[in-house]
């Protein structure tokens, strides 16, 4: 099994060095402003030169510490910034684990959590299945170029926008799909449901029809960065993302150079995976409406389009045969919009570096309402139920969702409302159920992080929490202490309204607000991930087996005994075994899927760590040791 925590470095990257410096002769340090104190037969002073280094150090001088002379500097030329430093600072010895270290910041400081680095690719020769595939890559494209050849030998010269959008990427395709790498072929998708437009430039309504068209497809580009090489999907995105700001009434010559570099990035986005693989429509094309919304309600400000077909984004594991379980992820934003680039794909990587398939929710917000989002998210959990053996997805006794402020209520409100089989058409009388409804759309674990606003009152949109729902989840709950909007209280109400319910755990998280997301360097919300991973394998069954059967005690040890500990890592089985005279100890557990090794000394009980394979369990050896039963050895076997 894939362990979750790779020993991540402690410091981060250091800026790539140019050519390394040449070896320096010893240069003399800089002038001082202050005259060097005089000394025993010292060498003249030369005027306005600085003083050459000298093999002995200096006697001390009056007022500075006299114990410690400073030692002669072998290199004494001052480090240049930006420039890798002969010695690092060393990584502390008892790190704490981060999603976050040695990544580039990205928000402020939010940071992307780390991808497994991977295998290095070798170039293979193709498959027959691949050869037939390429053969019948290249005569669509041939097919394409030769329909759009007789429609301008025909002289159609407007064409439909169908006919020019397959035309143009059959080209697109043709040229990217030539490229050879080290890595073999590259295979280049173009089938996103994007618009095209099949306007003159010189139209006096082309620069507001292409802004209208490069608006949808930014809107829907954006959901979906799996679909696209990363580099060429940024790029894009940060310059579509632009387009927000144009006045479509007043569009002057900055506005057309700005969406002409939108439609140019498009164009240029190398799409490296199909769409089919990337967009898992729940609802297919007809999504279930909680209230109707016009079209004139969407507007360039409103979040999403007219069309919006709600739809996940996967996350898949290699192996689904040890697939954890599978996890929903909400992104906050309220109901107007997603925050997916911190609290979405950061989290289902996160998620599936630890073995979940994980699958972001594209739920449907601005100008839709709330409930629509509760439909999506109930429509999710038993689209997944109702297609697992056809998509061959693993881990489906275990369905989870973690949702962030405004994905906190699109989770609950789901739970509270849409449990179980109570169908759609509570929200939508005309909605017509399917096979897919049919499916139950209880979840087994749930983890709202700060959010959503809830006073725990019957009349309140969960009112369900408090009264109906008999098939509440268990519940992994975490704010931040500094949280400014109220979700401190509510996580609490909301924990109390559960209990005797379910199974509910709350986490208060120190010197951090509202938004941590995958968790905030430097401080405890860091380890929200993990312990949600320990709290849903402790509720599913998982991680409750006893390390201390199996472990093996060095020798020297000679008594041992077994108990269940619970601390910030969670609930686990503990090994603890010490010699004859109580003066050393061992210790051995599971937590965080992995096997836990601490050694130590013992000095009136008191330990000192000697050896701790986690590198961030040592303040905790202490209260491991403390709940072990001083009057219950056993002789180890």
């Amino acid at each position: 099994m894939q362990e979750p925590f790779p020993n991540f470095p402690t410091e981060p990257p250091q800026k790539p060095a140019g050519e390394p410096l040449p070896p320096q002769e010893e240069t003399p340090a800089p002038p001082t402003e202050q005259p060097v104190p005089p000394v025993q037969n010292p060498l003249p002073p030369v005027q306005n030169k600085p003083v050459p280094p000298m093999q002995n150090p200096l006697p001390p001088v009056q007022g500075m510490p006299q114990n410690n002379p400073i030692p002669p500097v072998q290199n004494p030329l001052p480090p240049v910034q930006d420039m890798p430093q002969n010695n690092p600072i060393p990584p502390m010895q008892n790190p704490i684990p981060n999603w976050y270290q040695n990544q580039q910041p990205t928000m402020g400081n939010w940071q992307i959590p780390p991808q497994v680095p991977p295998a290095p690719p070798q170039k293979q020769p193709l498959t027959p299945e691949q050869k037939d595939r390429r053969t019948a890559f290249w005569l669509k494209i041939v097919a394409a170029l030769l329909a759009a050849l007789l429609l301008s030998m025909s002289g159609c010269q407007q064409g439909n926008t169908t006919s020019s959008a397959v035309s143009s990427q059959a080209v697109s395709s043709a040229a990217a799909s030539s490229e050879e790498t080290t890595e073999g072929p590259v295979e280049t998708y173009h089938d996103m449901p994007v618009q095209t437009l099949d306007l003159d430039p010189s139209d006096p309504d082309y620069y507001q029809k292409a802004l209208e068209t490069e608006l949808y497809n930014y809107k829907l580009i954006r959901n979906v960065p799996t679909a696209y090489q990363a580099e060429s999907w940024d790029a894009y995105t940060a310059t579509a993302n632009t387009l927000l700001n144009i006045d479509p009434d007043n569009i002057d010559d900055v506005s057309k150079s700005m969406i002409d570099n939108a439609v140019a990035q498009r164009e240029a986005l190398v799409q490296d995976a199909p769409a089919a693989d990337c967009m898992w429509y729940i609802w297919g094309d007809a999504p279930a409406t909680a209230e109707t919304v016009e079209v004139s309600d969407f507007t360039a400000e409103s979040y999403d389009n007219a069309d919006m077909k709600p739809f996940l984004v996967p996350y898949l594991v290699e192996d689904q045969l040890a697939a954890k379980g599978n996890m929903i992820v909400i992104a906050g934003g309220g109901y107007s919009s997603r925050g997916n680039a911190m609290e979405g794909y950061p989290i289902a990587e996160a998620f599936q570096y630890l073995g979940y398939n994980a699958y972001v929710l594209q739920r449907r917000v601005a100008p839709y309402s709330q409930e629509d989002t509760w439909l999506d998210m109930q429509r999710a959990v038993r689209y997944l139920r109702y297609n697992a053996d056809s998509l061959g997805l693993g881990g489906m006794d275990c369905i989870a969702a973690s949702g962030f402020s405004g994905g906190s209520g699109t989770i609950l409100g789901e739970v509270a409302n849409l449990y179980g089989n109570v169908q759609p058409t509570l929200y939508d009388a005309d909605y017509a159920s399917d096979a897919v409804d049919q499916m139950s759309a209880d979840l087994d674990v749930v983890c709202p992080l700060y959010g959503p606003q809830y006073d725990g009152e019957h009349t309140s949109d969960y009112a369900g929490l408090v009264t109906e729902n008999p098939n509440l989840p268990a519940m992994f709950l975490a704010v931040g202490e500094n949280d400014v909007t109220g979700a401190m209280p509510d996580i609490w109400t909301l924990a109390n309204s559960v209990r005797g319910k379910t199974v509910v755990e709350v986490h208060t998280f120190a010197e951090v607000g509202h938004g941590f997301g995958a968790g905030l360097q430097g401080t405890t919300s860091t380890y929200w991930i993990p312990m949600a991973d320990t709290f849903i394998d402790l509720v599913m069954g998982r991680g409750e087996a006893g390390v201390g059967e199996a472990a093996e005690i060095p020798e020297g040890y000679t008594q041992v005994q077994q108990y269940t500990f619970e601390g910030g890592f969670g609930k686990a089985d503990v090994t603890c075994a010490v010699d004859d005279a109580k003066t050393k100890v061992y210790m051995t557990f599971v937590a965080f899927d992995q096997q836990q090794v601490m050694e130590g000394v013992l000095n009136d009980g008191i330990i000192t760590v000697t050896y701790d394979q986690s590198g961030f369990m040592t303040n905790d050896a202490q209260a491991i040791y403390n709940a072990a039963d001083q009057n219950n050895w056993q002789p180890v076997a």
